[in-house]
């Protein structure tokens, strides 16, 4: 894992607990969250800490496929469910931990509103507020997304489709695909 200066000059790079990165979040703190083989999640302090070691890992019984940071909490994605853990107490060891939504989610991201938005295994791009707890399905891509990225700014969000090569725009209010990048 690498950081770069805005110039684009090399500042740090972290080797030690990084196996197989898949996903990558960064919460409210800075901390640094990185999904390793599908099965841990290590936590890193924020980038001009030094040492840049690992504060903590995290075993997961199922494989852990999307990691995003939506408000005071982490979510992530897996085969069955999205969980959320808090921030903070999770790193102390005592977290509260639920599911949102069984929907085999597999890419995720978040918008400042507490939205997270999941792309699933059934090749559906779903919606839920990690605050009320409500989900639904926005559109069915017909397509495995490999990533998300959400632009809460213009009401956005971005799929990319691997398989085809292209990355899909979406309104976030209403789902229509609004144009593609190829």
């Amino acid at each position: 894992m690498t950081e770069y200066s805005p110039t684009g000059v090399l500042s740090t790079t972290i080797t030690d607990g990084i196996d197989y990165p898949y996903a990558i979040a960064i919460d409210a703190l800075g901390g640094i969250w990185v999904e390793n083989n599908f099965n841990t999640v290590t936590v890193y302090p924020a980038f001009g800490f030094s040492p840049p070691v690992p504060i903590k890992t995290y075993p997961f019984s199922s494989p852990v496929t999307g990691v995003a940071a939506c408000k005071a909490w982490m979510t992530f994605g897996g085969n069955s469910e999205i969980t959320l853990q808090e921030a903070g107490p999770f790193l102390s060891g005592t977290y509260t931990i639920y599911s949102l939504l069984q929907s085999s989610a597999y890419s995720l991201a978040c918008d400042p509103a507490g939205n997270l938005y999941s792309g699933t295994l059934q090749d559906t791009l779903n919606v839920s507020n990690v605050t009320t707890g409500t989900a639904s399905q926005l559109v069915n891509l017909g397509y495995f997304a490999f990533g998300i990225a959400v632009d809460s700014v213009r009401a956005r969000v971005y799929v990319s489709d691997g398989n085809h090569n292209k990355i899909n725009v979406y309104s976030t209010t209403t789902g229509a695909l609004l144009h593609t990048i190829q």
